[in-house]
């Protein structure tokens, strides 16, 4: 096989019994890897020492949970508490969006909720998906929507992501409208510098919005410089299957290459594989 560029047959066999030893070598680990993607698990982890509690956090968070239970002189929870159990939310899942955002419990019906909530309906996303977005990213209901969200779709509605799939892209990665411009400005220089085009980058930011959150120094650059030394067109791999780049180097992306090269297929077939099939990492 040396030498030459591998079918897409060849491909497909050498992924039949990686799949399989995989499976043998780390049973219900791979499927975790499946289920969890972006964000596979890693095997063996170090687990490091936890530091003590703040207690300046812990009073933040206690005094956030306990506004969320509170109730006026008429007996009613607060105004924006109360429109969230009125569409579907449980006090639970308040309490626990609170937990994990104690400036949540702060925010206003009219001011905050109401109109990010109308928004989110406007843009053809269903109300129980919103209760999932808002759960998911709850940092959203505390954004302008003149000075924050409005400008940064605008902005990426310039790179190709019309209007027609917001209701996918929210719901898929609500946090991508949490970022500033500035954030995303650095992610599409660096796809605009792997020689992708507008067009490009505005499909990739649609299907994987997720690839705004990763750092570039720590992530997407040193990926990027590992798929380069097999030989991978990263800007094809980028096109292609943008997911590939939000994996572990070390928990998945040179296991998987290991595991090739131990069975006897060299670096230059293993590039050929990745660049076909970036999706063989997952």
């Amino acid at each position: 096989m040396a030498g030459r560029e591998l079918t897409t047959l060849e491909i497909r066999d050498a992924l039949s019994p990686y799949l399989e030893a995989l499976r043998e070598e780390h049973g219900n680990f791979i499927v975790d890897v499946v289920e969890k993607f972006p964000n596979p698990p890693v095997k063996d982890k170090t687990v490091l020492p936890v530091s003590g509690p703040n207690p300046t956090i812990d009073s933040k968070k206690l005094k956030a949970m306990s506004r969320v239970n509170e109730m006026d002189q008429t007996g009613k929870l607060r105004p924006h508490i109360h429109y969230l159990i009125e569409l579907g939310m449980d006090l639970e899942q308040i309490m626990g969006i609170t937990r994990r955002c104690p400036a949540f419990a702060y925010l206003s019906l009219e001011g905050n909720i109401k109109p990010i909530f109308e928004f989110l309906l406007d843009l053809g996303i269903p109300k129980s998906d919103i209760l999932t977005i808002i759960s998911k990213s709850p940092q959203l209901c505390g954004l302008s929507l003149s000075e924050n969200l409005i400008p940064t779709m605008t902005f990426l509605e310039d790179l190709g992501v019309g209007k027609k799939p917001w209701a996918k892209v929210t719901h898929r990665s609500p946090s991508l409208l949490t970022f500033s411009k500035q954030k995303m400005k650095t992610t599409i220089e660096f796809l605009y510098e792997m020689g992708l085009s507008a067009e490009s980058i505005g499909k990739i930011l649609t299907r994987c919005p997720s690839i705004v959150s990763h750092s570039l120094e720590n992530k997407l650059r040193p990926t990027t410089k590992y798929f380069q030394s097999l030989g991978v067109d990263v800007s094809a791999l980028l096109h292609r299957c943008p997911q590939t780049f939000g994996l572990s180097l070390e928990g998945n992306l040179k296991p998987v290459t290991e595991f090739f090269l131990e069975r006897g297929y060299s670096i230059e077939e293993i590039g050929t594989m990745i660049s076909r099939y970036g999706a063989l990492f997952y």
